[in-house]
């Protein structure tokens, strides 16, 4: 996770479309679930994603699901107009042993 997060701050594309799972990811952003071939991912990352000002993991907790595991927390992102706190969970599917993402959730935490 300190890799990705190093990959977020630092704007590299093809290190963050390296994480997830080459048989492609199912993407949960805001209460929306979506399927993102791999190429699809590539392509987000290329043309439509830009880098925050800041992030930082914050409250990271894992479990293991067989040969896979589970990462869940929150995640800061700085914008322009300030920092945002996000919940994150994710699925790591492990494969030649390396983790890929399989499954990512996004979900923004209100101030209120």
């Amino acid at each position: 996770m300190a890799g990705y997060a190093h990959d977020i701050a630092n704007g590299d594309r093809s290190g963050l479309v390296s994480r997830y799972d080459p048989a492609g990811t199912f993407l949960l952003v805001a209460g929306r679930l979506e399927f993102e071939l791999h190429s699809e991912i590539a392509e987000e990352y290329a043309k439509r994603w830009s880098p925050p000002s800041s992030f930082e993991w914050r409250d990271l907790h894992f479990a293991t699901a067989g040969a896979d595991a589970v990462v869940r927390g929150h995640f800061v992102w700085g914008g322009a107009s300030g920092p945002l706190l996000f919940t994150y969970t994710g699925l790591l599917r492990c494969r030649q042993g390396l983790l890929f993402i399989r499954l990512e959730e996004e979900s923004p935490v209100s101030s209120e």
